[in-house]
């Protein structure tokens, strides 16, 4: 069960079980399991409604500040919101060897709510991922170079400058970018996107980057550092060669749990890292505790789960980006942090969470049913009841959707 936490600086989502002390004591401060110190909250209801206790016994009680309003976004209060305002995805990846994970991403996106789901892909990729569903909008965009150094599209199109051009002209209808599911390590097809992320950026628009995407950081770090509203999700080994990359030490006896994605981030410049294992774990490297997410999942965690994660924490930042705007009733400027590529640091770093808490609930619905034979898209099919089961809908005549 989750627990919504407002502190004196920040609003969380725990889940009530990691409460412990006087949970009675609506005035003392306690420590979770997350390392995050809670006040006035942490099991306890407040009367001003502030906290409120969710799960599928408590379908429909988030709370109107989650992530400072964006829960606007569930419970749009137009009785007739215009299409569009629950969020534009896209998706750029999806290779001639991979088609499965940018379909993965884009679906979870689609399935968690946002109105469009966009995929960016290679022509090859891109008339298998349109065979896969008729809702996503599949664009063969990109290109791939061939093994005789030729581009499979046009051999004079190797330029990944203009390769990039008509991706970057997308980007005034999307509000949030996802890099990386079967990207692959073509040249051609890194340099594309190293092109892109800087013209997003340039847009302050949010960005998750994944897989073969973190190998652009890698590379090149400047091409995120600094950028706050930038999400990057590696698993144990892309994290250890981003570590090295940044030429972070190995962990030391005594370290944290949280130490090395806190270290991480920090020598991002403030980057949103998301560190996936066992125990998911998000940073920012600032002066607030990392956030974990130890919420129960299956017991196997199938390829392509990461894809689904990437999807959800894209939804979830275009909700953000849409209340931003101003696009829903209830939007105000108290929640509003900063402008540029400050604004928001606190809702991105609670959409990287709700996206983990989200997927984790996919894996374990899916288990359930599937057990050891669970597949990628068993958890495309558990996204819409993973986030009633964590966050509820309103229902019947209360409904707005």
């Amino acid at each position: 069960m989750f627990l919504f936490c407002n502190t004196s600086d920040a609003s969380v989502l725990i889940p009530t079980e990691a409460c412990v002390g006087d949970q009675s004591d609506p005035s003392s401060g306690v420590e979770n399991v997350y390392g995050y110190r809670a006040t006035n909250v942490c099991g306890y209801k407040r009367s001003d409604g502030v906290g409120a206790a969710l799960g599928p016994a408590n379908a429909g009680q988030i709370p109107q500040r989650w992530a400072g309003n964006v829960s606007s976004a569930f419970f749009t209060t137009t009785a007739t919101p215009d299409a569009c305002q629950l969020g534009r995805v896209g998706v750029i990846g999806g290779s001639e060897d991979y088609t499965g994970a940018p379909y993965f991403s884009a679906m979870a996106s689609a399935r968690l709510g946002c109105d469009m789901s966009h995929v960016i892909c290679t022509p090859a990729a891109a008339a298998v991922i349109k065979t896969y569903s008729p809702n996503l909008m599949v664009h063969p965009l990109m290109r791939q170079t061939s093994s005789d150094g030729s581009s499979t599209a046009n051999n004079h199109d190797q330029d990944p400058d203009k390769v990039a051009s008509p991706i970057i002209q997308m980007l005034s209808r999307l509000h949030v970018l996802v890099i990386g599911p079967g990207l692959g390590r073509d040249p051609l097809m890194q340099a594309t996107c190293a092109r892109v992320v800087a013209a997003a950026r340039e847009r302050n628009m949010p960005l998750v980057l994944d897989a073969d995407a973190l190998q652009l950081v890698q590379r090149d770090p400047a091409l995120v550092k600094g950028y706050k509203l930038a999400v990057l999700t590696p698993n144990v080994v892309e994290f250890r060669r981003l570590a090295s990359a940044l030429g972070i030490e190995d962990a030391k006896e005594g370290d944290t749990a949280t130490a090395r994605a806190d270290a991480l981030a920090r020598a991002l410049g403030g980057v949103m890292i998301v560190q996936k294992g066992g125990k998911d774990i998000v940073s920012d490297g600032g002066d607030r505790d990392a956030l974990v997410v130890d919420l129960e999942g299956g017991k196997k965690r199938s390829g392509g789960q990461g894809d689904t994660l990437t999807g959800c924490i894209a939804t979830m930042l275009a909700w953000r980006k849409a209340a931003l705007d101003g696009l829903w009733e209830g939007s105000s400027e108290e929640w509003r942090e900063g402008t540029g590529e400050a604004q928001g640091s606190e809702t991105v770093r609670l959409a990287a969470f709700g996206g983990c808490a989200v997927t984790r609930e996919c894996s374990r619905l899916a288990f359930a049913k599937k057990g050891r034979s669970l597949q990628a898209s068993d958890l495309t099919d558990e996204v819409h009841q993973a986030f009633l089961n964590l966050l509820g809908e309103e229902e019947g005549n209360d409904a707005k959707l």
